[in-house]
């Protein structure tokens, strides 16, 4: 139980990171590959 408590707590530590570079990649390919959104 413990070593999937710390796997929760990383995920939870870096969730922010992966969120934050979904929404970058988002945006760079929205604006770089206008038919993708399309």
């Amino acid at each position: 139980m413990k070593e999937s408590s710390q796997g929760i707590s990383f995920f939870e530590r870096t969730l922010t990171l992966w969120v934050a570079a979904c929404i970058v990649a988002g945006i760079l390919i929205g604006q770089y590959i206008p038919s993708v959104p399309a």
